[in-house]
């Protein structure tokens, strides 16, 4: 079905236009590289004040509703970038397993975000020392950094991995 998909979408006038464009590639490339910085960016300093590693001064919520924005609003830019990117190059991007693996991810890592942001509007409290869920709020943390670390990799290797 996948298959199926690319092989009409590379066909597509709009598939055309960005593919038949070098520089509407670049741009897009270069803009989904600027938004991966300012997620990462937000996400260390989220997770490292989780950790307890900086940004003592501040409450956990505190930090986590001053940068989570950020973070929904980059990843915005890159959904539209890498949309740009999937139709340029359909078959590359859509039947590439680390592509597969960076999506499935990249809905972890936003789930994570988002239960952070949720839980925090109910108990500003919720991740900070002594809080009840301090030890959840470190396994999460780690893992988010483990997982958006991971996320730039794969996004990385879809250029040198080939497709299924």
């Amino acid at each position: 079905m996948l298959q199926a998909f690319s092989d009409w979408l590379v066909t597509t006038w709009i598939s055309h236009l960005f593919a038949d464009h070098i520089w509407t590639v670049i741009m897009s490339q270069t803009i989904h590289i600027i938004g991966v910085a300012v997620v990462m960016i937000s996400v260390a300093i989220i997770n490292l004040r989780i950790l307890g590693a900086t940004g003592r001064s501040q409450s956990v919520a505190s930090i986590t509703f001053q940068f989570t924005p950020w973070i929904w609003w980059a990843i915005l830019v890159l959904l539209l970038t890498g949309t740009l990117q999937i139709l340029a190059e359909p078959a590359r991007e859509i039947m590439n397993n680390v592509m597969r693996i960076k999506m499935l991810l990249l809905i972890t890592v936003c789930g994570i975000t988002y239960y952070y942001s949720k839980a925090l509007r109910t108990d500003p409290n919720f991740l900070d020392v002594g809080g009840a869920h301090r030890t959840l709020g470190l396994s999460l943390a780690s893992l988010s950094i483990v997982f958006w670390v991971s996320i730039v990799v794969c996004g990385r290797f879809i250029a040198y991995v080939g497709a299924i």
